[in-house]
């Protein structure tokens, strides 16, 4: 009898080593899946300031950046380098981990504005300043090959230069056209 318990016993232990060897062997480590999300979301951050060309795809590819980050905190919070995040310690391409996600606003804004240009430069209150900023867009419609809309904006930024008082600097606008 005492043999038989004996022999249940190891049969006992086996078992739950075996369980535990099973589960710790396909746990993941935290750090390790999180410096990986952390390694994508900096090198997605760096292409787009290298190779983005406009706002627009620079702000989608921070949404894209925030999404690892924001992966990193919510479903490897103990991780070092969540830890490191929300203290601000790690830092996201130089920027603090509010820094970044606060960035989205901005590129947003900027994205827009490039979408519309026009209507920005609309938005400037200097009368100088609209006028010039005007006669560069005409520029790169013209540069576009949109001879028409170019014109448009050109006879624009003219009649905007025409209303600026001062003959200097009028003049001044006028020859910058």
């Amino acid at each position: 009898m005492r043999k038989l318990q004996k022999l249940s016993l190891i049969c006992i232990f086996f078992v739950f080593s075996i369980g535990a060897i099973s589960f710790l062997a396909c746990s993941t480590d935290p750090n390790e899946q999180a410096n990986k999300l952390y390694v994508e979301a900096i090198e997605i951050w760096q292409n787009a300031k290298i190779k983005a060309d406009n706002y627009s795809k620079a702000y989608e590819s921070h949404k894209e950046a925030v999404k690892k980050i924001d992966r990193i905190i919510s479903k490897y919070a103990s991780s070092n380098i969540a830890v490191g995040l929300m203290s601000g310690q790690t830092r996201i391409a130089g920027m603090t981990l509010n820094e970044f996600q606060n960035l989205k606003g901005s590129l947003k804004s900027f994205a827009e504005a490039e979408k519309q240009p026009l209507a920005c430069a609309l938005l400037i209150v200097g009368t100088d300043s609209k006028a010039r900023v005007l006669a560069d867009i005409a520029g790169k419609y013209a540069q576009a090959g949109q001879t028409e809309k170019a014109t448009q904006i050109l006879f624009q930024a003219l009649e905007t230069a025409n209303t600026i008082e001062g003959a200097n600097s009028k003049a001044r606008v006028l020859a910058d056209i």
